[in-house]
């Protein structure tokens, strides 16, 4: 069936009909192509191959004498050759597993087109029911009338086209997204003989004309664009990374600066001789009002290409424990106005000048990566630092500010004074013990200004050999949201808030047929939230209880859904699927319905982590196959902590994923995927209100097939067009689509067909 909308905007669903003039050979299993300039991956004659089968055809007109045979096509279309071109696309993607394309084409050099040998065969065909829909369709009254008129002809041609493509787009999405998630795929219509990489570079210069078809979106040409793009940018990235070898110190254009060690300490200029830095000495203090004792480090430097390796190291040759010496990094001279890329979010664009002369960030509670980036016109600096986060378990701070003449100063912060708070409080400061030596590593690279990510290529490949590559299979299928209950449900009779159409008279299964009909609609990948309802203590929630609520008997009383357990289970059972649940205050540990979540998971606190796995017990038993960490923050749970839990948690679970809210730091997220907000209800300094600008270019370059979910509340949006009376499903649509095609994990409550959205979506 194929749904159209008339021009009255109501659905009309048409069973068709079509001869197609088809070649007469095909070769199904040609191998697929990664073309390694644009990362997209070429299925050759998948659609050369769509034949219908004997048992599918509605007609077979004889062979003309010398000529080719026709055959007709019926919805469901092509059932069987459908399920043979599907394992010949599983032979020809074996040729390219392992590797993450940024699209996938299916090129056809066939020509599909109507094919009229007498009006026998016409009057054979209409007197078949399944043509009448067919007939208003093309405008005709009679199928015998398209053989006299060209107009109807080309109707017809153009619908034949649509239902060839519509076939090989059924058998090629669900074998794509198993071998690479989800993905731009373009049907196009290419000359015969083109090869590989010119089929792309036709799609992407728009000399190929894809095929739009109607309900599913293949006319991805502008999204694969994007994503070809991405994937060079991030290819260069990824391949500055993996090189074995720093480049050489020498300086170029790339590089853009010279540095050198004089009697007063190291100074850095540009290529063109001006000055960037002067007279800095490397384990210099940073300057605090309170003047503390603290433990100053030796430190000493060597220049690598475009920049300085620093190595500072700190000794405790004392009695008592000490705190370590905030450490100021070079002054540069870089003018009044400069950007920097906020590694305390997803890397945006902030602009600092005497309106906005201050940023800091703390690692890893707040930035993303220990890192500064900024740039002016002229050049890009990165510092970055390395030390083993896991084993010193204290936190750092980044500070950038406006001093005079337009030179910035930097900082390594170590401490906490009275002047720190928000983004610049240390929350976990370090101390070192008596007789303990501990080293770091601060990197100060300058590149091109729009070659700022290369700054941070030596910490990316620091971080990489201390934690190697993301340990979970990147899925990048869209997330229907549901929430079981709410703030705004609650009542004297509807205690514990549940959504609308959600009874405790009818038990669960009031809400197992939702969650069903947000499988069907709109995605493989529900994720649940409130699942156990909402609590009377509004502190309490989302409460903590997200699986155990679910026992037999609930304040005493049976509880009306007890039967949730098994039917999440069946639910989740259904091949291809995935359940999530969402699990409030994850990092609160509570043993009461209504307590206040303010007790804090902490490792050496064991009856509390019994709590935690218990509530992991009863979910993972409920089929959920996701979960999802709210408020699993740094400030709760120190990062480390977090990543011995859901180390020990996936060991217990191994067919289990995290994702960790809000957006996690570069380690954590190399065990589970991280939430972030997609918008601001009000916007920040320097920032807009939406989250997402672009890829997550740090991800990309750091932690490579991560996975970051985008949490799409379009109640937070202030843009009209997403809520509000003027609001548009097409511009909601639109915006999930956006943030898809970024290289994210879009998550919305609006109830849309994601599936067909997004089969195709990078």
């Amino acid at each position: 069936m194929i749904c159209w909308k008339s021009r009255f905007g109501k659905p009309l669903r048409i069973a068709v009909t079509a001869i197609l003039a088809l070649p007469l050979t095909a070769n199904a299993q040609s191998a697929a192509v990664l073309d390694s300039a644009n990362g997209a991956v070429v299925i050759p004659r998948v659609m050369d191959a769509m034949r219908s089968d004997p048992r599918d055809r509605l007609a077979l007109p004889p062979r003309a004498p010398g000529g080719r045979s026709t055959s007709s096509v019926a919805g469901p279309w092509m059932t069987a050759g459908v399920a043979e071109a599907k394992k010949s696309i599983r032979l020809a993607l074996a040729s390219v597993a392992g590797r993450r394309p940024s699209a996938v084409v299916l090129p056809t050099a066939a020509t599909v087109s109507w094919r009229w040998t007498s009006t026998t065969q016409l009057a054979r065909i209409a007197a078949d029911p399944r043509s009448r829909a067919l007939s208003a369709a093309i405008g005709v009254r009679d199928m015998r009338g398209v053989a006299g008129s060209s107009s109807a002809k080309r109707q017809a041609d153009r619908l034949a086209v649509t239902m060839f493509a519509r076939a090989a787009a059924d058998a090629t999405i669900a074998e794509v997204r198993s071998a690479f998630g989800d993905v731009p795929i373009v049907v196009a219509e290419v000359p015969a003989g083109m090869a590989t990489a010119e089929v792309v570079a036709a799609v992407l210069a728009g000399r190929a004309r894809t095929i739009p078809l109607p309900g599913l979106r293949l006319d991805e040409t502008a999204r694969m664009v994007a994503s070809c793009a991405a994937f060079r940018q991030g290819k260069r990235a990824i391949e500055a990374v993996q090189q074995s070898d720093p480049p050489p110190p020498t300086a170029s254009v790339e590089s853009r600066s010279i540095w050198s060690k004089g009697r007063d300490g190291w100074s850095g200029s540009l290529l063109s001789g001006a000055a960037l830095a002067t007279s800095w000495q490397p384990g210099s203090r940073a300057l605090h009002e309170d003047n503390l004792e603290r433990c100053l480090p030796s430190a000493s430097a060597e220049p690598v290409a475009g920049g300085l390796r620093v190595t500072l190291v700190y000794e405790n040759l004392g009695t008592t424990p000490l705190e370590l010496a905030s450490i100021a990094l070079p002054r540069l001279n870089l003018g009044p106005s400069i950007t920097i890329q906020d590694t305390r979010y997803i890397g945006g664009e902030v602009n600092l000048s005497s309106n906005l002369p201050i940023w800091h960030g703390t690692y890893p509670g707040i930035l993303y990566v220990p890192a500064v980036v900024v740039r002016n016109e002229t050049i890009a600096v990165g510092m970055s630092v390395e030390y083993p986060v896991l084993e010193y378990r204290h936190d750092i701070r980044l500070r950038c500010r406006l001093g005079t003449d337009g030179w910035w100063g930097f900082e390594l912060g170590m401490e906490n004074s009275s002047a720190h708070c928000g983004f610049s409080l240390l929350r976990y400061p370090p101390m070192i013990k008596p007789s303990e030596r501990r080293q770091y590593v601060v990197n100060i690279v300058t590149a091109a200004p729009d070659r700022w990510l290369s700054t941070l290529e030596s910490y990316a490949k620091h971080f990489k050999s201390r934690f190697g590559s993301v340990t979970y299979q990147r899925d990048m299928r869209p997330i229907a949201g549901f929430a079981l209950s709410q703030y705004e449900s609650q009542t004297a009779a509807n205690p514990r808030g549940w959504c609308h159409g959600i009874s405790e008279a009818e038990g669960f299964a009031s809400a197992a047929r939702q969650i069903e009909q947000r499988f069907q609609i709109c995605s493989d990948r529900v994720m649940l939230w409130a699942p156990t309802g909402y609590s009377p203590n509004p502190r309490a929630n989302y409460p903590f209880q997200f699986a155990s609520r679910w026992s037999n008997l609930i304040d005493g009383a049976p509880n009306p859904m007890r039967e949730a357990p098994s039917m999440l289970r069946s639910l989740a059972a259904v091949q291809g699927r995935t359940l999530g649940l969402w699990w409030g205050h994850s990092a609160n540990p509570t043993s009461n319905w209504n307590e206040d979540p303010t007790r804090r998971l902490r490792k050496d606190d064991h009856a509390a982590c019994e709590l935690w796995f218990a509530e992991l017990d009863n979910a993972v038993a409920s089929g959920a196959s996701e979960i999802g960490l709210d408020a699993f923050v740094h400030h709760i749970t120190p990062a480390w902590e977090q990543w011995d839990l859901i180390a020990e948690a996936r060991r217990r679970y191994p067919g289990v994923r995290f994702c960790i809210e809000e957006r996690c730091s570069d380690f954590l997220h190399v065990q589970a995927a991280t939430w972030v907000d997609g918008y601001r209800s009000e916007a920040l300094p320097g920032l807009g209100l939406s989250m997402i600008e672009g890829p997550f270019a740090l991800a990309n370059l750091v932690v490579p097939g991560h996975e970051t979910w985008v949490g799409l509340q379009f109640n937070r949006s202030r843009v009209a067009e997403l809520w509000g009376p003027q609001s548009k499903f097409s511009s909601q649509q639109a915006d999930v689509d956006r943030v898809a095609s970024y290289g994210y994990v879009p998550a919305t409550w609006v109830p849309m067909p994601l599936r067909q959205a997004f089969s195709l979506a990078r």
